[in-house]
């Protein structure tokens, strides 16, 4: 006949093994978030999935580009409302293989994430999942980046800006038509 072990034994080991996959998951949620994905914030309000794709149609010194994403955020992480684009870019020169740029109406500034493009997702080619840091931008004109007057300009769905020669994004003026049927 077999020896049985105490029940006492039994309740601490299985107790050992659930703290055990509890410690799992938990460092590999941690090292998950941690890595690069924001997907993880999501259900803590740390990121959020922006509005499906808003047609828009992008120009670049009279030259189209043809796989920019446009999306509508809601409203900002902090602070007042307004009115502002998030707009994918695809780059295969990126390290990312895309670039990320937010328009900015109500205060007509043209901005880069402060906390790079790895703060965005593109889901399903159709939503853009943005963290709450990737919301932060540093406006072009603004001495981190050059200092030049990006002479942002809009009309009802057009706006026009000029991005200069400081980082990888195509430079030149770029005349965006919000609302454009591809």
């Amino acid at each position: 006949m077999p020896v049985r072990a105490p029940r006492a034994t039994k309740v601490k080991r299985r107790l050992t093994i659930a703290a055990a996959l509890v410690c799992t998951l938990a460092a590999s949620f941690f090292i998950w978030n941690r890595s690069g994905s924001i997907y993880p914030k999501l259900p803590f309000g740390w990121a959020r999935v922006l509005t499906e794709r808003i047609p828009i149609a992008v120009e670049v010194d009279g030259r189209r580009l043809e796989t920019v994403y446009s999306f509508a955020e809601p409203g900002r992480f902090h602070g007042p409302s307004s009115d502002r684009l998030a707009l994918w870019l695809k780059d295969p020169n990126s390290v990312l293989g895309y670039d990320v740029l937010i328009i900015d109406r109500d205060r007509e500034e043209v901005l880069v994430p402060c906390s790079g493009v790895r703060n965005y997702r593109l889901l399903r080619n159709r939503w853009l999942v943005q963290s709450d840091s990737g919301a932060e931008g540093v406006a072009f004109g603004n001495p981190k980046l050059d200092g030049r007057d990006p002479d942002f300009q809009q009309s009802e769905d057009t706006i026009s800006f000029t991005i200069p020669p400081v980082l990888d994004l195509p430079s030149g003026r770029w005349n965006l038509k919000v609302n454009a049927n591809g």
